[in-house]
């Protein structure tokens, strides 16, 4: 029926320690199909950690986590330290990625996905030659276009430059639909608001907040600031 949401995540009473330390207790979530969902925190809020449970890297404790996928779409992992293969060129990599996720290689496809991207001229360079910002461009494109239904997106703009910045969040905006889901940790809230429809904020192993106000992520440096006072 129109106006009902396809839920793709639904975590419920979620606990997971580490080191005899809590992460996460009684952690309760649901996230739509097609959501592009910020996930904000101070270092240390347990964000990748998040994304491994929900990757089924780690196991809970206690509690749930349930996905919603159908046959064929898989998840998507850009991690933080990019997990890229240096000795290889950017398209071994993508071809690489493509292949883990079930995607059929076709070499038109690999070029023109490396053009969206603005990497086509380096494209046969290892990229242990590249930049940190054409890495993550990469790394982007993998988590993005490989049969993903669910994609989770650690700090992909860490360490950098404007350009590639720019680039990315233009990529992110032209290809997202409704039928790929996008949660993404970043400290930078600019960066967040410009491409989230949902919010949440992480503070000792909770959910403090939880939105999809329009004003509310336009306004969301100073809640965010507001909510962690020191």
């Amino acid at each position: 029926m129109d106006g009902i949401m396809e839920k793709i995540l639904e975590i419920s009473n979620l606990d997971f320690s580490y080191k005899r330390k809590n992460v996460y207790e009684n952690l309760n979530l649901s996230v739509n199909k097609g959501d592009v969902l910020g996930i904000l925190g101070h270092n240390g809020a347990g964000k990748t950690t998040l994304f491994r449970l929900i990757g089924g890297i780690l196991k809970p404790a206690g509690g749930s986590i349930k996905l919603f996928l159908n046959k064929g779409e898989n998840i998507g992992f850009m991690p933080e330290g990019l997990g890229l293969y240096p000795r290889l060129s950017g398209k071994d990599n993508l071809e690489l990625i493509f292949l883990r996720n079930n995607k059929n290689i076709d070499k038109n496809l690999i070029m023109q996905t490396l053009e969206e991207i603005k990497l086509k001229d380096s494209a046969l360079t290892p990229i242990g030659e590249w930049s940190t910002g054409m890495k993550r461009r990469l790394s982007l494109i993998g988590a993005l276009k490989s049969n993903t239904a669910l994609c989770m997106l650690d700090e992909p703009f860490l360490g950098i430059d404007p350009v590639s910045q720019k680039i990315m969040l233009d990529y992110i905006k032209k290809i997202h639909s409704p039928e790929q889901t996008i949660l993404v940790s970043c400290h930078d809230l600019n960066v967040i608001k410009q491409i989230c429809n949902k919010i949440i904020i992480i503070k000792e192993g909770k959910i403090i907040k939880q939105t999809d106000s329009p004003d509310e992520i336009s306004d969301i440096e100073n809640i965010y600031f507001t909510l962690n006072k020191e």
